[in-house]
């Protein structure tokens, strides 16, 4: 079946488990130019990189004489000690994958730029009547620590030293109780399926799958390669009790060495 080279590239890539950087690095391309195939769906690849990149993944490349974007590709057939080979080189093609994962981390970032922007003009337009609440809201925030570990290659965190638990129920409706059954603190949860979770608002504008690609990826590394620490700020807005939206800050200093994050969160809605 013919597909365009967008496609073909990324296929061949996926298919041969081989990391986007080490790709890229060989067929003499930059990584940036794959990411933004995956990125943009209307985006193409040039003839003879597709023909590289076909050779370094063990693929013939079949071009459709009419439409000169489209192409065939068929997989090698490889011997038993080569595949072998291939997957005895799986551990250290991951270490590399997730050196991929960090950089992509940083590419959505990027495309995400309009969306905060969108969201910084919606925080502008909240209006608060209330002095005292203009006082409160100012200075109310929580702040907790959340650990991380790698189980294998599953991302897991816990919830640590939960701070400002009157805040957090003033400003999303439940009681300090209800909160703390969905924290949950000292247990831990593969990262994306922790219950406190279930208050991100499908709406909200950054996709946690980001900074679990991010963490994930700088303790792998963090295990061969000097990693300084990060701090980053990420709009969340999480579902008040009574379903309106509750827009929010959250601010990440993450020491990677202690594998722990001190996550700082501030609303700048939500109270009722």
């Amino acid at each position: 079946m013919f597909v365009n080279t967008r496609k073909a590239v990324l296929e061949m890539i996926h298919e041969s488990r081989l990391p986007i950087s080490h790709v890229a690095n060989l067929a003499g391309m930059r990584p940036n130019s794959i990411f933004r195939l995956k990125r943009d769906p209307n985006s193409k690849c040039r003839s003879y990189n597709v023909e590289k990149i076909a050779e370094i993944c063990g693929y013939k490349v079949q071009w459709d004489k009419r439409k000169p974007d489209e192409c065939n590709i068929h997989k090698i057939d490889i011997d038993e000690n080569l595949e072998e080979m291939q997957t005895m080189n799986g551990f250290t093609n991951e270490i590399e994958k997730l050196a991929d994962r960090i950089a992509d981390y940083k590419m959505q970032n990027r495309l995400k730029d309009q969306e905060i922007e969108e969201l910084k003009e919606k925080l502008n337009t909240i209006s608060i009547n209330d002095e005292s609440k203009k006082l409160d809201f100012s200075n109310s925030q929580s702040e907790c620590k959340m650990e991380v570990r790698l189980n294998g290659l599953t991302l897991e965190n816990r919830l640590l030293e939960i701070q400002g638990k009157k805040a957090c129920s003033k400003y999303l409706g439940y009681s300090e109780n209800e909160l703390t059954e969905l924290w949950r603190p000292n247990e831990w949860f593969k990262f994306g399926e922790h219950p406190i979770d279930q208050l991100f608002h499908k709406e909200s504008p950054t996709k946690l799958e980001s900074a679990k690609l991010f963490v994930s990826g700088a303790l792998s590394l963090a295990k061969t390669v000097f990693m300084s620490n990060e701090t980053f700020a990420l709009p969340i807005i999480y579902k008040h009790k009574d379903g309106s939206k509750v827009l929010t800050t959250l601010y990440f200093d993450f020491n990677i060495s202690k594998k722990i994050a001190t996550i700082k969160t501030r609303f700048h809605n939500g109270t009722h």
